[in-house]
């Protein structure tokens, strides 16, 4: 890949991961309908650009950068497990739990950028945490979402 082929690809994969970051941010807001159409697009292209992301080596051994408390991750996962649990109490936990793990590693990343830490070791960490952790999430959640879409026959238009 080149340089301008790198760049490139984590400027793709951090347009979504603001949008997926959006996306939960506005959930109580826009109401559950709403999180289930957003979600059955955003999920599947922050996938899709996190396979992209280059596999390149950080530039500090610090330890990997946490801008999330526990208890800032739990406000958004019992954001989002009250909102579940009206919807379908079966998958209510799971869906929460796999949707703020996603919003806790892309946001750090972003968070770590504001900051102005290195972007290689971002994209380290994104990467990492994509193929050992958030990406399973990713991929159980939009099951999930696309399950409980399917019984409507698609997002409301």
């Amino acid at each position: 890949m080149t340089v301008p082929e790198r760049s490139d690809t984590i400027a793709a994969f951090r347009v979504v991961a603001e949008q997926y970051v959006a996306v939960i941010d506005a959930a109580r807001a826009h109401g559950i309908a709403r999180l289930y159409g957003d979600l059955v697009s955003a999920l599947p292209t922050l996938y899709a650009a996190a396979v992209q992301l280059p596999d390149i080596e950080p530039e500090s051994a610090d330890a990997p950068y946490r801008s999330m408390t526990h208890g800032q991750w739990a406000t958004v996962f019992d954001g989002l497990l009250g909102m579940f649990l009206e919807d379908d109490r079966e998958t209510a936990g799971s869906l929460a739990d796999d949707l703020a793990d996603i919003y806790r590693n892309v946001k750090e990343g972003l968070d770590a950028l504001s900051a102005g830490r290195s972007e290689a070791d971002v994209v380290w960490e994104w990467r990492f945490s994509f193929w050992s952790h958030w990406g399973e999430h990713a991929a159980n959640a939009l099951r999930i979402v696309h399950a409980r879409l399917a019984d409507a026959y698609g997002p409301p238009h």
